[in-house]
């Protein structure tokens, strides 16, 4: 009987752990089946999808633009540097530029899109990785505002850049906190900074919350912790779906106390080659730590978000290689440069003194320039 007994208990140990292991095996096949499912249908209907950290499939993406997008934000690879383009309903707006290397490249892209005359130029502060680029632009487009942080820098770039403001009669808007401003079937709301006297003069960075109804992205500039924490304070609403995070993901930005309040569900970082470690450990971790799924242009090229009543999809470029060739692109010999079809004297890009679009070539190289004929600005001294 105690046989039996033991023989029967065998049995029952043996079938129920078969059970067990029979389960868990049904459970992977599961799981399996309904990954294939979504990898098929994503092949079959045009989509695909990114995996953040935690493996969740919640970036969906396309190839181009859907037929009911209410507003577009492309983060375009500018390397060590930002530079946004926004578009709802055929209006335009820009917020930053990139440094001079990217000028050329920020200004065709302008050109493809076919645009003629920009609704906002938004500068977020005059560091050169954030405002040269915008000086071609402002050269090349008509410009209905320019929306600026209400500080002067003593630096080369900024002096070209209230040179070509003098020249196109432009004057800035210095905006306050809380001003609002329309964008086709877009708003945005300044959001930063609540004061202009900061020390370190990334936390005086203009920022804004851009929201078309139905998604929201914020960009912040290069605000730091000081400036972070005065924007918390002051109550103003800064929840999200989509962060820029501030200055290329230094340790010094997007702290947890901001991401506590930002909650967004994407988070883009704008960066490139560089010194200081950005994006640095700590702010990915932070980013991380709060289930946020992370882009970068450095690794996924340009980036653009379509947002639309029922969905968020995304456009991504994967240009790092030619992106890296442009920003290795310091001698004179890789940059760009505008000649003047009348006077035969040719500019950088961000030089004050550029020819109107009509009058302009452009040349690959200085060599380009020079054996058609083309002579050196004395302004800009290409």
């Amino acid at each position: 009987m105690t046989s039996n007994s033991n023989s029967n208990d065998d049995t029952e140990s043996f079938n129920h752990n078969s059970r067990k292991r029979g389960t868990k095996h049904f459970q992977k096949l599961t799981s399996l089946f309904f990954a294939t499912i979504i990898l098929i249908g994503s092949a079959l209907f045009g989509g695909n999808y990114l995996l953040n950290a935690n493996n969740d499939l919640n970036i969906s993406t396309v190839a181009s633009a859907p037929s009911n997008t209410t507003l577009s934000v492309t983060f375009l690879d500018v390397g060590q540097g930002n530079c946004v383009i926004v578009e709802s309903n055929g209006h335009y707006m820009i917020i930053d530029g990139g440094n001079s290397n990217y000028s050329s490249k920020v200004v065709s892209y302008l050109h493809d899109l076919k645009i003629t005359t920009l609704d906002y130029v938004v500068i977020s502060h005059y560091d050169a990785d954030h405002l040269s680029g915008i000086i071609g632009v402002l050269n090349n487009y008509n410009v209905t505002k320019v929306i600026s942080p209400d500080y002067e820098s003593d630096t080369k770039t900024f002096g070209s850049y209230i040179s070509i403001m003098n020249k196109k009669n432009y004057t800035a808007i210095h905006p306050s906190i809380g001003d609002a401003f329309n964008l086709g079937n877009a708003t945005f709301e300044i959001v930063s900074p609540t004061k202009y006297t900061y020390d370190d003069e990334n936390n005086n960075s203009v920022g804004i919350r851009l929201t078309d109804g139905s998604h929201t992205f914020l960009i912040l500039g290069d605000a730091q912790a000081q400036s972070e924490s005065d924007i918390i304070n002051s109550g103003i609403e800064i929840s999200c779906d989509v962060y820029m995070v501030s200055h290329h993901g230094s340790s010094n930005s997007s702290s947890n106390a901001l991401l506590d309040i930002v909650k967004p569900s994407v988070a883009v970082i704008s960066v490139g080659k560089n010194d200081y470690g950005h994006p640095t450990e700590q702010t990915l971790k932070r980013l991380s730590a709060h289930n946020i799924s992370i882009l970068r242009t450095d690794q996924d090229g340009t980036i653009i978000a379509y947002s639309g009543k029922d969905f968020l999809e995304w456009n991504i470029n994967f240009d790092t290689k030619s992106i890296k060739k442009e920003a290795a692109s310091n001698s004179s010999t890789e940059a760009s440069y505008i000649g003047n079809k009348n006077s035969l004297k040719f500019h950088l890009p961000t030089c004050p003194n550029l020819p109107a679009a009509s009058n302009q070539v452009d040349f690959d190289s200085r060599e380009d320039a020079v054996s058609s004929g083309f002579s050196p600005c004395g302004v800009c001294k290409p």
